[in-house]
């Protein structure tokens, strides 16, 4: 079917949550939303639900929203990113 992944119904719901909280800057709920997508993957796939390429597919873009999000929490509110000359990312707090 030309590499189209039939979309699996309960899964997009979660992702259109987790772009809503992200839209409205609610970290925690990011955070969690991350963990219940996670969850819902391992789920569709034990009841036999998800197919290979749609976890290949769901799993791509889970991997995409962790490092997205990794640092988007209220812990790191206080924290800014700057470069040090040798190219490494660092926090330091304000």
């Amino acid at each position: 079917m030309f590499g189209l992944v039939k979309k699996n119904k309960d899964i997009e719901q979660l992702l259109r949550i987790l772009e809503m909280d992200a839209a409205n800057n609610y970290k925690d709920a990011v955070q969690e939303d991350i963990k219940r997508i996670e969850a819902e993957i391992a789920s569709q796939e034990s009841i036999g639900k998800l197919k290979e390429s749609q976890k290949k597919h769901y799993e791509e873009i889970l991997t995409g929203l962790r490092s997205q999000y990794q640092h988007f929490t209220h812990q790191d509110q206080g924290k800014i990113m700057y470069y040090v000359p040798d190219g490494r990312k660092d926090f330091q707090s304000l």
